[in-house]
């Protein structure tokens, strides 16, 4: 479930749904301590708790790597040795410098039952010899509009002897609640702040040794931020640090003599991936693995991928995408789905992606 939990709470006659990253535990003991009494009161206590247990745990869950992009998804995410589009910024600042045509790309993400959701825009420019621009942004919320997050990216990647790129992300990160709500406004736990921004880098790597082959490299929030809204809080988002390897299968296709196996081969990527992120005191460790081939005459792709993660407990997810290329004047567009489904004993496993890309 990718360390996240939400709650169904009946509160005077209405579902209300709470959503955040936290820990199973604290959910527990908080609710079952607090969500008593009268049907007002419980709408009282049930936003202190969805307040405490938010951030509580945002050192760890705010601005999490929750993957974006269909096309990465639809690959488990293991994007970070790909890098190859408008996604880049987002797994791998290097890759930009392999980008040939500039690009734009946007995502729309729904995560259980549209609780949270995810947007994200992002165009590249290259610049030939002097390297290649990108910027982006991206926006989280949840249903109810109480607390979002939010993050914009400059990136600029240089590519040395086609070989070796290197990227890097300045990023401005902005989380906080409405301020427009009277139960925010109104808290003292805010210090008279609802929102706080902060800056921090990211920097990346991609080499391709030999033909088919590429190793990727990405440590990201390499900066220390402070989230804290709190005057004397201390809420770190933590370094994330990815690295994976990616394989085209050009190079077997070269000897084939069918030609459909061999065009389809010779776009076919296999990838994997892992990352390490320090949440609840502890180092967790996600692992993914994808493959992405594409059909008539590379009009068509399809995608799959699996993911787990392992904090104090292992979950797992397992994710199938496919794409669209449509030609147009001067132009390509590229349509993107991707469906991903949870594993563990959740009411909605499912989360949708749908992203559209055009390069020129």
């Amino acid at each position: 479930m990718e360390n996240a939990f939400y709650l169904e709470i009946y509160a005077a006659g209405e579902l209300n749904y709470l959503y955040h990253q936290y820990n199973d535990r604290e959910v527990s003991v908080l609710f079952n301590t607090h969500y008593i009494g009268s049907h007002f009161m419980k709408k009282i206590l049930i936003f202190d708790i969805f307040l405490i247990l938010i951030y509580s745990s945002i050192s760890y869950a705010a601005f999490d790597d929750m993957g974006i992009g269909a096309r990465p998804m639809g690959m488990g995410g293991a994007f970070v040795a790909v890098a190859d589009d408008a996604n880049a910024p987002l797994h791998n600042p290097a890759g930009l410098g392999y980008i040939e045509n500039a690009a734009a790309g946007f995502t729309h993400v729904m995560l259980f039952s549209n609780l949270v959701r995810y947007e994200y825009a992002g165009v590249v420019v290259p610049l030939s010899v002097a390297g290649t621009l990108g910027a982006s942004f991206g926006m989280l919320t949840e249903k109810s509009d109480i607390y979002s997050e939010k993050s914009i990216a400059l990136s600029y990647s240089k590519n040395l002897a086609g070989v070796l790129s290197l990227g890097a992300n300045l990023k401005m990160l902005n989380n906080g609640f409405s301020s427009s709500n009277p139960q925010v406004s109104g808290n003292p736990f805010f210090d008279n702040k609802t929102s706080i921004s902060a800056f921090t880098m990211d920097i990346g790597l991609l080499a391709k040794p030999v033909k088919g082959l590429s190793l990727g490299l990405f440590g990201e929030n390499l900066v220390p931020v402070n989230i804290s809204l709190s005057q004397d809080g201390d809420e770190k988002v933590p370094m994330n640090l990815r690295f994976g390897l990616a394989y085209n299968l050009s190079g077997i296709s070269a000897s084939l003599q069918q030609p459909a196996l061999k065009e389809t081969l010779s776009t076919t990527i296999l990838s994997v991936e892992g990352s390490m992120r320090k949440e609840m005191e502890v180092n967790a460790i996600k692992l993914r693995a994808g493959l992405e081939s594409w059909f008539a005459n590379q009009t068509i792709a399809l995608r799959a991928g699996y993911r787990t993660k392992k904090v104090d407990e292992t979950s797992s997810a397992a994710t199938i995408g496919a794409s669209i290329k449509i030609p147009v004047t001067g132009a390509n567009i590229q349509i993107d789905y991707a469906l991903q489904v949870f594993g563990g004993d959740i009411q909605d496993k499912l989360s949708h992606r749908a992203s559209l890309s055009v390069s020129l």
